[in-house]
């Protein structure tokens, strides 16, 4: 997938740079020992529902791992950068089908901008636009095996254990309200069990 210059511009939406920053965080951190390894995390518990660190978040910057999504072939890692969701669904909806060969983690960063609207004496007045994000087990039924939702912020972010050989969908959608079309930018990053 390419992601499409703005107006111009050489370089990559700052919403898929951030994406691919968050999705390419390292989640895994390494110390000598553990008293080391408790001056930063919790551990499992330490892990939010959306399965990130309730301290940390995504983890530690690695623009290496946040490079290879961007260079990677293969469907489990990747990246998209789209003008907006347009579709007349009650909820919109954006798909990536994901189905790993191995177990393994899975990493996704959903992120957009504020709507930025000039106001009447000129100032500037924001708007949020929302969107929500979740992974479900394609089949016979669909079942939902995480999400991250919320009103509140430019991002959603979800890191989870996949097993192989099931069928996985990425799924993000916007609520009716927000019914025109606003860009946003995905980059997902899939790690091998060892």
């Amino acid at each position: 997938v390419v992601a499409p210059p703005r107006a111009g511009a050489r370089t990559l939406p700052v919403e898929l740079v951030k994406a691919l920053l968050l999705a390419g965080a390292s989640a895994d951190f390494t110390f000598r020992n553990k008293k080391d390894i408790l001056k930063y995390t919790f551990g499992r518990a330490g892990t939010a529902a959306n399965g990130l660190d309730k301290r940390y978040g995504m983890g530690m910057l690695n623009v290496a791992a946040s490079e290879q999504i961007l260079t990677s072939e293969d469907s489990m890692t990747g990246f998209d950068y789209v003008s907006g969701i347009d579709d007349t669904a009650t909820r919109k909806t954006g798909r990536y089908a994901l189905s790993p060969l191995h177990d393994g983690r899975l990493t996704v960063s959903l992120v957009w901008l504020l709507q930025l609207h000039a106001t009447k004496s000129g100032e500037l007045e924001a708007h949020l636009v929302n969107y929500d994000l979740c992974i479900v087990e394609t089949g016979e039924q669909d079942t939902v095996i995480a999400e991250s939702v919320g009103a509140d912020d430019t991002t959603e972010n979800l890191r989870i254990d996949l097993q192989a050989g099931h069928h996985y969908e990425l799924r993000l959608m916007s609520p009716a309200a927000d019914s025109h079309s606003w860009p946003y930018a995905l980059a997902w990053r899939y790690q091998r069990s060892e």
